[in-house]
């Protein structure tokens, strides 16, 4: 799970102003076969795939 600092700074790194990066996607979920990935940022205000950042070794 991201912490709050590194979530913050994935945040003002990749100048995301609203919606939250996903950090683990379960296998055999929706969210899989959907293709959202670690990394990807939702925008919850219209529920869209943003973009994805580099986590890292997180």
């Amino acid at each position: 799970m991201l912490n709050i600092y590194r979530r913050d700074e994935l945040s003002i790194r990749h100048n995301i102003k609203s919606g939250f990066i996903v950090d683990q996607v379960l296998r055999n979920t929706t969210a899989q076969k959907m293709g959202i990935r670690r990394g990807d940022v939702i925008d919850v205000m219209s529920l869209e795939l943003a973009n994805t950042v580099n986590l890292g070794a997180v």
